[in-house]
């Protein structure tokens, strides 16, 4: 895989701290990445030590892997899920397994094991050289395909992995062009709280879209700084995290 870029140091945005954040991020790569055809940004903020927010993206040839999902609960159980998710994916970009098998893969592994509060939700998609995004969307919040001010949400998939042994998962495929862009959150961005409102999906959309950007990073950082801006001096009580990934062609 070629070198990733990382963001300079310190990380200028509002979604880094510098203590409990930092071991959760370990577990993760590093949040912006350009190389081949894709250029990839994202930012994380547990609410606790560790939390149950994650990401993950591989890169294979000519094929681009991206994980993302929310594991119930908070801490360590929840960690511990997600990491788990984050195996099955390295092993699945290897068997050129496509998106819905993966995340059955995900659900019979997680419902194999006796642990309360085991299920997530889950978004894994896979962009190509030849223009495509293979995805399956398991209970996630639906991510924003944005081409210029177009957004199209992205629901196929499923249930939540974990919660149903039988659950049967489906995957579409799109057609994207060079600038197309994805755009997936946890809800504790969609629900992140000011003093009397949630932020909402309405304003995510309105921020992703309202003008131009050239690059994944600061889509990102648009996002993260409005969402920060809304929910300052109000204490959150969930896991926030933002991953952009943008087609170059």
């Amino acid at each position: 895989m070629p070198a990733n870029t990382p963001l300079p140091t310190p990380y200028a945005l509002p979604f880094r701290s510098s203590s409990p954040g930092a071991v959760h991020r370990s577990l993760m790569p590093p949040p912006q990445y350009t190389a081949g055809f894709v250029d990839t940004a994202a930012a994380i903020r547990p609410c606790r030590l560790i939390g149950g927010d994650f990401y993950d993206f591989l890169e294979n040839g000519s094929e681009f892997h991206v994980l993302f999902g929310d594991a119930c609960g908070k801490g360590t159980p929840a960690a511990l899920t997600a990491a788990l998710a984050q195996g099955i994916l390295a092993g699945a970009v290897k068997a050129k397994a496509g998106p819905a098998t993966v995340v059955s893969h995900v659900n019979r592994a997680l419902c194999r094991r006796s642990v309360s509060q085991r299920f997530l939700t889950l978004f894994y998609g896979v962009m190509t050289r030849d223009h495509r995004l293979t995805y399956c969307n398991a209970g996630h919040c639906r991510p924003m395909l944005v081409d210029g001010s177009a957004v199209r949400r992205l629901s196929a998939g499923g249930a939540p992995p974990g919660l149903l042994g039988d659950a049967v998962y489906e995957e579409e495929s799109l057609s994207i062009a060079k600038g197309d862009t994805l755009v997936v959150f946890s809800d504790g961005v969609s629900e992140a709280e000011s003093s009397d409102q949630e932020f909402g999906d309405a304003r995510i959309l309105e921020t992703v879209t309202k003008r131009p950007a050239v690059s994944a990073s600061a889509i990102r950082d648009r996002l993260v700084n409005v969402v920060t801006d809304f929910t300052r001096g109000s204490r959150q009580r969930d896991d926030m995290a933002v991953l952009v990934v943008r087609y170059l062609g």
